[in-house]
């Protein structure tokens, strides 16, 4: 039974929100905007919960000086300082935690977005050392893009038309192929949790 339940509720929970996506029937809109409201309580206690866990497992390397122990001092005064002047200070949008979002947390994600291009240069370095079609391509169409972007080949029409092609039309299609992929996954993987053959939320 125990095992029978979770899967009974997840199952019903999942069809009940999914009918009022495509039923208008005035029960099943309350039901259903009950079951996504409850939805949004559970998720706001399983962030406290994870909130509580980082700080608890960060607390007990710093206690236990394990390796990297200082950077877990440097998360739990962060953790601490934005949770402070977020409830007690001048609220969310204060001066504080807006500055820390500003000059700490912005930087950080730029700094990590410039990374990817090392690795994104890298992956793509290898790829060239094969010496096949497809990397010869991908050599060229990358060449192509990144003279069309440079400053002094903005005015030259064909490199820009081109550049411009490649973007619309090639990689376009790739990104789109992508996104499609993504989102039969996503059906398949839902689907599959709401008849019960996967069942991450039991043992």
């Amino acid at each position: 039974m125990r095992k029978v339940i979770p899967i009974l509720v997840a199952v019903l929970t999942g069809l009940t929100v999914l009918a009022d996506f495509f039923i208008t029937h005035p029960i099943l809109d309350l039901v259903g905007r009950t079951l996504l409201q409850w939805a949004m309580i559970v998720a706001a206690f399983a962030f406290v919960a994870g909130l509580l866990n980082i700080f608890f497992t960060h607390t007990s390397r710093v206690f236990h000086r394990e390796k990297g122990w200082g950077y877990s001092i440097v998360v739990i005064l962060a953790m601490w300082t934005v949770l402070v002047f977020g409830f007690v200070g001048d609220g969310p949008h204060g001066y504080v935690v807006s500055w820390i979002f500003r000059y700490v947390q912005y930087p950080l994600q730029a700094t990590v977005m410039a990374l990817l291009a090392f690795f994104a240069l890298s992956a793509g370095y290898r790829a060239f050392r094969r010496r096949t079609l497809e990397s010869t391509i991908m050599l060229l169409s990358a060449s192509l893009v990144l003279l069309g972007y440079a400053a002094i080949m903005t005015d030259l029409w064909p490199v820009s038309a081109l550049k411009e092609w490649v973007l619309s039309v090639p990689a376009m299609a790739g990104v789109r192929g992508i996104l499609l992929g993504v989102a039969l996954g996503i059906t398949a993987t839902g689907l599959r949790i709401l008849i019960g053959m996967d069942k991450p939320y039991s043992d």
